[in-house]
């Protein structure tokens, strides 16, 4: 133990040298003078970390390839006395790996999450506004053509809304589009008329006058219009607006998608009047009606409409996932007691998408930004200080001539205390060994080191760039929760590459080495004008900052990204929403209006034209 005069002395000169015993008389007998534990805590408020950081900036050696090469290249240098070693290369190429496998892993991962996710999203919809973390447009973001091809998205653009439905369906209601001289009749002339058909060619990607043929022939086919047909619909020369009407409802029904959509329809009223009104024999009951519905979904359809209709059918089913099933009961308008099951069908894209707009999922999703974004934060701040480092920390100015390419005595110090230890074995034998305690600590390097070490920064930072755009695209990619957490990890993984490379590749005798130097004190870049409280609010605007920065991220995935998609998803799949022409333009209130005017009407006009 140390004597009680030492220790008694070792306190006043703490005393001294933090000024706490200036105006102290040394203690006598009778008055002791300064105790230890009042020595302690009049040089606390001097100790304190707020003090050192206005001051200096601590710069410790880390678990990190990056921070072994600040280190450890100084020291090679003063033991060995050459500028590169076996230790100084394998510390340089433990970075460049560290860079390629980062680069490598955040390119390949992210090329194939994203490309993946741009084509799927591409393929439902073009997004007008892009996000401003994208940097720059996405191919869904792009402007569509001027002509829609077989790349263009299922969805698009329809006055104040979108359309989803097949394109020739579109084609078929636009009454006034197909009657060009406005006689009422839709006559072949009229579907090849070259500048047309060139015009629905580009709009529709249909080809007019094939479409005008499948539409001939499959109202000359129909059984109910046996005897009802005129002269003109017979040779195939003109179809009058009425048998138009009265099909219509086949293709408008068609672009619901196949026959497991039809308990939809029921549960939305498609069918109340037509019930009601018994339009045909096919609506005697409401099991004939369903009938009616699944054999035209399921089979007639494909009839009907040209091939680009069974692409479509395909893609949007492709799109839309797999099918969830439920069931409901359909009370007859007709009958209250008749009551029939049917299957509710929805989908597990538009499902997984109708989940972003509840809160539990953008606060899960704030949470995972926040941590990343701590993550990046904390990574930004070790640039920084490499950069403060290079900048601010002395070098050796000894010249070549003297030192030759060898830090000097100085810069580098290299000291310790040989200590005996004896240890017994057994009860006969005993041995004893010097145990060298070395004190490793660099207060000034070599300028071609700053030089190497700035080059290293501004290769992370541009790395760290790299990973912040890919982080912030990953984690706004698909909105599944597990998807969400495994690349998290992913990049969790991808962000730790230097300190794995530093913990598996190197011995521990080199670890303990590098981890024995003293911790660098590089002075602050503003010279002592900013205090330690200062710095520490920082700190806090700082952390305040990462969560606003992550509330608007996940503010503008949303208006962005996540609801145009799900607007387009329930278009698709499921033929509604509020921005979905075809729910807004044939809702119940048309089909009611369809089945109680327009077919009665088509049917009076159409038995007039058969007497002409």
């Amino acid at each position: 133990m140390e004597p009680e005069e030492s220790r008694h002395a070792r306190f006043q000169e703490e005393g001294r040298a933090s000024g706490s015993l200036r105006s102290s008389p040394q203690g006598t007998p009778d008055d002791p003078g300064p105790q230890p534990d009042l020595l302690r805590q009049q040089s606390l408020p001097e100790t304190s970390p707020l003090l050192t950081m206005q001051h200096h900036m601590i710069f410790p050696p880390e678990d990190s390839v990056y921070s072994y090469l600040t280190f450890m290249l100084p020291i090679e240098n003063r033991r060995t006395g050459r500028h590169v070693t076996s230790l100084t290369i394998f510390s340089v190429v433990l970075v460049l790996v560290n860079f390629v496998m980062q680069v490598g892993l955040l390119y390949v991962v992210g090329d194939h999450i994203m490309r993946k996710h741009t084509e799927w999203v591409s393929s439902v919809a073009h997004l007008k506004h892009h996000a401003w973390y994208h940097v720059v447009n996405m191919g869904y973001n792009v402007a569509p053509g001027k002509c829609r091809g077989k790349d263009s998205p299922l969805c698009h653009d329809h006055g104040d809304g979108i359309s989803c439905t097949p394109l020739s369906v579109n084609v078929l209601s636009d009454w006034h589009l197909l009657d060009i001289n406005g006689d009422g009749l839709w006559s072949r002339e009229e579907a090849e008329n070259p500048e047309l058909h060139e015009t629905v060619q580009c709009k529709f990607d249909v080809d007019l006058s094939a479409l005008y043929h499948d539409v001939i022939t499959t109202v000359n086919e129909s059984h109910a219009l046996a005897g009802r047909r005129d002269t003109n619909l017979i040779k195939g020369v003109a179809l009058h607006k009425a048998y138009l009407n009265w099909f219509m409802h086949k293709p408008l029904l068609c672009s619901y998608g196949d026959q497991d959509m039809c308990g939809s329809l029921f549960e939305r009223g498609f069918f109340d009047e037509a019930l009601r009104q018994e339009s045909s024999s096919d609506f005697n009951d409401t099991k004939s009606a369903v009938k009616y519905c699944t054999n035209l979904l399921q089979y007639e359809c494909f009839n009907i409409l040209p091939n680009t209709y069974r692409v479509w059918r395909s893609k949007s089913n492709q799109q839309c996932g797999a099918k969830l099933f439920d069931q409901i009961e359909y009370h007859s308008p007709v009958d209250d007691k008749s009551v029939m099951t049917l299957l509710h069908v929805d989908f597990r894209k538009r499902l997984e998408y109708s989940t972003t707009k509840t809160p539990h999922f953008r606060l899960f999703l704030g949470i995972l930004l926040v941590t990343f974004l701590s993550v990046m934060a904390l990574e930004l701040r070790s640039i920084s200080k490499s950069f403060m480092w290079s900048l601010m920390f002395p070098s050796d100015d000894t010249p070549l001539s003297i030192s030759g390419r060898t830090v000097d005595r100085k810069a580098v110090q290299i000291t310790g205390t040989s200590a005996r230890r004896s240890t017994s074995l057994g009860s006969s034998s005993a041995r004893s060994f010097d145990q060298k305690d070395v004190q490793l600590s660099i207060h000034a390097v070599r300028k071609d080191h700053l030089y190497l070490v700035m080059v290293m920064t501004l290769l992370r930072l541009m790395l760290w760039f790299f990973l912040m755009w890919s982080g912030i695209m990953f984690l706004t990619g698909p909105p599944r929760y597990l998807n969400l957490i495994f690349d998290a990890l992913s990049l969790l993984f991808i962000f730790e590459i230097d300190e794995l490379l530093y913990k598996t590749m190197l011995r521990h005798e080199f670890k303990e080495d590098h981890m024995q130097i003293a911790d660098m004190k590089v002075p602050q870049w503003h010279g002592g004008l900013c205090s330690g409280s200062m710095t520490v609010v920082g700190d806090i605007i700082r952390f305040f900052a990462v969560i606003a920065f992550a509330g608007v991220i996940v503010y503008t995935y949303c208006q962005t990204e996540l609801n145009p998609l799900l607007d387009s998803l329930e278009c698709l799949c499921l033929g509604q929403g509020e921005s979905c022409q075809q729910s807004n333009m044939f809702n119940k209130v048309w089909w009611d209006n369809y089945w109680s005017t327009v077919m009665p009407a088509s049917n009076t006009i159409i038995d007039q034209l058969r007497l002409i």
